[in-house]
C-alpha cells in the first residue's frame, strides 16, 4: 500500500489538481488505516486517533478531490464512511446527502445513510429521503 501511496503522490508532483489521485490516495490511507488498526493489540491503542492516523490523512485526500471534482460522489461517500466509523454521525449523513446529490441513485451511498438513519432511529426520514432519491 506505501508503494501506491508514493506512486500517487507523484503523480500530484506532475499535477497537484489531480482529483483521481486525491481520491485514490483517501482509499489508500484509509485502507492503511483499517490494516494498522486491525494489527493493534488490546490496550495498546485506546484512542482511535492514535492508532490510525492515516485517516486524518484519508479525510485531507477525499476533501481535496472533492475541491478538484466536485462530483466525485464516491469521495462523499468515503468520507461519510470515515466520519460514521469516528462515531460523527451529523457529519457522515451531510457527506452521504452531498453524495445523493451529484448521485441520486448511488446505492452505496443510500445503504450507509440507511444504516446512520436506523441507527439514529430515524425511520421516517429514511422512508422520506429514500423515497425521494429513487
Amino acid at each position: 500500500m506505501h508503494e501506491a501511496i508514493a506512486y500517487y503522490q507523484k503523480a500530484l508532483v506532475y499535477n497537484f489538481q489531480y482529483a483521481d489521485a486525491y481520491y485514490n490516495l483517501g482509499v489508500a490511507y484509509g485502507e492503511t488505516g483499517t490494516l494498522f488498526k486491525k494489527t493493534c493489540r488490546p490496550g495498546l491503542h485506546t484512542n482511535t486517533s492514535l492508532c490510525p492516523g492515516e485517516f486524518d490523512k484519508a479525510v485531507v485526500s477525499y476533501e481535496l478531490a472533492i475541491h478538484f471534482n466536485p462530483s466525485c460522489c464516491e469521495a462523499y461517500n468515503n468520507l461519510g464512511v470515515i466520519y460514521k466509523d469516528r462515531d460523527n454521525l451529523e457529519r457522515a449523513i451531510q457527506c452521504y446527502l452531498a453524495a445523493l446529490n451529484v448521485n441520486p441513485k448511488f446505492s452505496q451511498t443510500l445503504n450507509n445513510l440507511g444504516v446512520v438513519y436506523t441507527v439514529q432511529g430515524k425511520v421516517k426520514i429514511l422512508s422520506f429521503t429514500f423515497s425521494k432519491k429513487v
